[in-house]
């Protein structure tokens, strides 16, 4: 439905599928933190959203990664984004070719 986001919760690495929009993570109960690898940019369409939530509470401790999938960007860099700060979020947003930006 309009206006309605999929939801999914991980507690562990994750590939981020092309229908995910919510992603809620809780690495409290995982030795490190956790990695989310987002689809490539080339697969989804322009202005696809994705956002990523700290919801245990432990990203201080158990930093939460956002990476590029291979040569795609966030924000002009080929590098990962960390949450870390407790119940951090993240939302980016795809321009359908090479990366995704951070709102």
């Amino acid at each position: 439905k309009k206006g309605y986001y999929t939801r999914i919760t991980k507690t562990s690495d994750y590939s981020v599928a092309t229908t995910d929009d919510y992603i809620g993570c809780d690495s409290s109960g995982t030795m490190a933190g956790l990695t989310l690898t987002l689809p490539a940019a080339n697969a989804v369409l322009s202005g696809k959203r994705v956002i990523v939530k700290d919801e245990g509470g432990s990203a201080t401790s158990k930093n939460i990664s956002i990476a590029p999938n291979g040569t795609d960007k966030i924000d002009g860099v080929n590098a990962s984004e960390s949450l870390v700060v407790n119940y951090e979020s993240i939302t980016l947003v795809c321009n359908g070719v090479d990366g995704w930006f951070i709102i």
